[in-house]
């Protein structure tokens, strides 16, 4: 898509401001890179320089678009469990009361463990 802007950008500005093809590549590029990136010199360039700047930003924001529309669904998918966690040797135990602490001694007994540690949030 950018490749089509630059050429048609290139294109139109050298027929329209009788510069030189590379000449005109370049003010293209640099008109789809940044849309303040200079200005022509010649009459008729402006013209393909606002279009090929409004181009320009219209990629970006496609590009930037696709990228956000790519990491919310990965969060999406971390969020509701379809995507594994890599973790492991631990456990995790849900509704902690009194009892908890029976259960806990029970696995690190059944388990082997000398230590353990505990992290709690409510």
């Amino acid at each position: 898509m950018s490749a089509t802007l630059l050429v048609a950008g290139g294109l139109g500005h050298s027929a329209l401001s009788r510069a030189s093809i590379q000449e005109s590549l370049w003010r293209s590029w640099i008109w789809i890179a940044d849309p303040d990136g200079g200005e022509s010199a010649h009459e008729g360039g402006h013209v393909v320089g606002v279009v090929v700047s409004i181009g320009g930003m219209l990629i970006f924001a496609l590009l930037l678009s696709l990228i956000t529309s790519s990491f919310e669904e990965f969060l999406w998918h971390l969020r509701h469990g379809s995507i594994p966690v890599v973790e492991g040797d631990h456990i995790v135990i849900l509704g902690y009361d009194s009892s908890a602490a029976i259960m806990i001694e029970e696995q690190q007994h059944s388990l082997g463990l000398r230590s353990w540690s505990c992290t709690c949030s409510k």
